[in-house]
């Protein structure tokens, strides 16, 4: 799978006539399970590469997650990527004024984009987008609302809606749903199991992030005991 990316990588690069700078890091295996990779330090972990290729970078452009008006504690915001910057270096957090079907209706028309698109952290099998996990399909949906979803080449071209349903949402999933309705019905999409479904993830959103915070809390209560013990 890393080799299929990096081919692809390379591939989209030199379409857009860019140098591909390729680093490999270890860190995610190294703070697995002790850190949460997109709450406290994603932001921190491109900084430090942006800060060692300080000899042939001057400006380092972070992708913004979360558009202004939906921001929380995240690992990259724009009130904390710049004070990366160094005296050689400086980072800019870039895009938080788009929403993600913006975002994507800027890149639809660009063949690189299209031809190249990776978006799967799930990577079941080692495939380039596995198609089925919620960010994969949070993307397709992207693509459907701004009418490009049978142009991309690495993902499906149907939208499994029940799997959408199926998902266990996050505040993060529902701000992207709640964008993608609201692009849906200015564009006049009338996708009538689509939209039920997203409107599913926006309103079970909230019982998961309750779930999880107490499962957080429950463990840090046992851990808690065990140590006084």
């Amino acid at each position: 799978m890393a080799s299929q990316a990096v081919a692809g990588a390379r591939a989209a690069a030199a379409s857009l006539g860019k140098e591909l700078i390729e680093v490999r890091t270890n860190i995610r295996q190294m703070s697995e399970g002790i850190l949460d990779w997109g709450t406290h330090y994603h932001g921190a972990a491109m900084a430090t590469v942006g800060l060692l290729l300080g000899d042939v970078l001057e400006r380092v452009i972070v992708p913004a997650s979360y558009h202004v008006d939906d921001l929380f504690p995240w690992g990259s915001h724009p009130d904390l990527d710049a004070l990366w910057s160094s005296s050689v270096v400086t980072f800019e957090h870039h895009g938080e004024f788009a929403t993600r079907p913006e975002k994507v209706a800027r890149i639809a028309g660009n063949d690189a984009a299209m031809d190249h698109l990776r978006i799967c952290w799930k990577n079941p099998g080692g495939a380039f987008n596995c198609g089925t996990c919620e960010k994969c399909i949070r993307t397709m949906v992207n693509l459907r609302v701004v009418d490009a979803l049978g142009r991309c080449r690495t993902l499906p071209d149907e939208i499994d809606v029940q799997r959408l349903r199926s998902f266990r949402a996050e505040h993060g999933s529902a701000v992207f749903a709640k964008q993608n309705l609201e692009a849906m019905k200015a564009s006049g999409i009338n996708d009538k199991e689509l939209i039920k479904a997203l409107k599913w993830t926006v309103r079970t959103a909230p019982l998961w992030d309750a779930a999880r915070t107490l499962r957080t809390y429950t463990r840090r209560l046992r851990g808690l005991v065990y140590s006084t013990r």
